[in-house]
C-alpha cells in the first residue's frame, strides 16, 4: 500500500489530517527482517509527534535500533522435528504437488504445491506469514531439509519439472504451434496442455502460437484432428503423477511463532486455527520492540530541560531507566 500510487491520495490525505491537528505526521515502508525478524514482512509505519520531536528525527533514531534477521533454517532449527514435544504438529493440511504448476526460477516461488502455502528456504527470511493459514495456505518445510541431514527434495521436484517442460519446448512444441495456430480454437487447447503439463509450459505453447501469422482460413477437419489427437497422445506420455516429497509438511504454530519473533512459551488462545490467525495478524515482536525503543530514544532526546523550583532552567534531569528488554526466542540472536 505505501508504494503504489494507487494509494498515495489516501496517505496524504491521511498526513494532511494529521498536521491539521498539530502532528508532525510522516510514513514509510519498513521491512521486518532490517529489525532483527526472520521474515522479509513488509508493513507501512506512521508516526506522528505533536510539538516537540519530528519524523525525520524518529526515522533517523530508528536506524540504531535495526539488526539484520536470520534466516529460516538458523530461527527454527533449534526447535526440534514436528511431533516432538517441543514442536506439536498443528496442521494436518496435505501437501500435493499442483497439478498445473506454476514454475518459476527458483523452486520457493512460483506454486508448486496445492494452496498458497509456498515451501521456505532455509538459507532467506520467511515471506510474510498470512493470517488465513491453518489450512492449505499454511507454508511448507522440508523436515529433511530444516532438521535432518539437509535434504533438498523440494529443489529436486522443481528440476525435474523444469526439465520435462524443456524437453517439451524441444520435441512438442514445433508440431503443437504448427497445429494450434490453424486450428479453430486454440485457446480450448491452451486449456487442455495446461491441465498435462502445467502453467508455465502451456503458456510458452500458447505465447508462440499467438506470434504466428493467422492462417488464411482455420482448418478443423480431419487432417488437424488426427494431428490434434497425436499431440495429445504426446502430451500423456510427458504428463506423469508428480508425487510431494515425504519429508514436506505444513509449518507448524510453534515454528510460525518462531518466524514472528514471539517468546517460545507464549500461550495463544483459542482453537489451533485461531492461533495461526493470531500469529498471522501480529506485528512481528521484535519489530514492535525497535519501533517502541526509537519513540522512547526520540522523545527523551528531545524533550525540553525541566525547570528547577527557583524557576531557573537547565538542572540536570533525572536519567531515564532504559525500557527492559523482553525476552526472546533464539531466532532474535539475542
Amino acid at each position: 500500500m505505501g508504494t503504489k500510487a494507487l494509494f498515495k491520495p489516501i496517505l496524504d490525505k491521511l498526513i494532511e489530517r494529521a498536521n491539521g491537528l498539530g502532528y508532525a505526521c510522516q510514513y514509510k515502508v519498513l521491512n521486518t527482517h532490517n529489525f532483527d525478524v526472520p521474515q522479509s514482512r513488509e508493513r507501512l509505519i506512521f508516526v506522528g509527534f505533536l510539538h516537540t520531536a519530528t519524523p525525520t528525527q524518529y526515522f533517523h533514531g530508528l536506524a540504531a535500533f535495526s539488526r539484520r534477521g536470520q534466516t529460516c533454517g538458523e530461527a527454527l532449527r533449534d526447535i526440534g522435528r514436528a511431533g516432538t514435544p517441543s514442536n506439536p504438529a498443528t496442521c494436518s493440511a496435505k501437501v500435493e504437488v499442483c497439478k498445473s504448476p506454476v514454475l518459476r526460477k527458483s523452486a520457493y516461488s512460483g506454486m508448486l504445491f496445492n494452496g498458497s502455502g509456498r515451501p521456505l528456504a532455509p538459507t532467506r527470511p520467511s515471506p510474510t506469514l498470512l493470517a488465513a493459514m491453518g489450512g492449505n495456505a499454511t507454508p511448507i518445510i522440508d523436515e529433511e531439509q530444516f532438521f535432518g541431514a539437509g535434504g533438498d527434495s523440494v529443489e529436486n521436484l522443481h528440476a525435474a519439472l523444469v526439465e520435462r517442460n524443456e524437453r517439451v519446448a524441444q520435441e512438442l512444441t514445433p508440431e503443437l504451434t504448427s497445429v494450434l495456430t490453424r486450428a479453430s480454437n486454440p485457446r480450448a487447447h491452451h486449456k487442455e496442455i495446461k491441465g498435462k503439463l502445467g502453467v508455465s509450459a502451456a503458456d510458452r505453447i500458447y505465447g508462440l502460437v499467438l506470434q504466428c501469422e493467422p492462417p488464411e482460413s482455420y482448418d478443423s477437419g480431419p487432417e488437424t484432428q488426427r494431428r490434434l489427437e497425436g499431440v495429445r497422445a504426446s502430451l500423456d506420455a510427458y504428463a506423469v503423477a508428480w508425487v510431494a516429497p515425504e519429508s514436506a509438511r505444513r509449518l507448524t504454530v510453534t515454528e510460525a511463532a518462531r518466524l514472528q519473533t514471539f517468546p517460545h512459551d507464549y500461550a495463544f488462545q483459542g482453537s489451533i486455527h485461531a492461533a495461526y490467525g493470531q500469529i498471522g495478524n501480529a506485528v512481528p515482536c521484535n519489530f514492535a520492540y525497535a519501533l517502541a525503543q526509537a519513540v522512547a530514544k526520540v522523545l527523551r532526546d528531545t524533550a525540553p530541560a525541566p525547570v528547577a523550583a527557583d524557576g531557573a532552567s537547565g538542572a540536570s534531569r533525572p536519567r531515564s531507566r532504559s525500557p527492559m528488554r523482553a525476552q526472546v526466542p533464539a531466532s532474535s540472536g539475542a
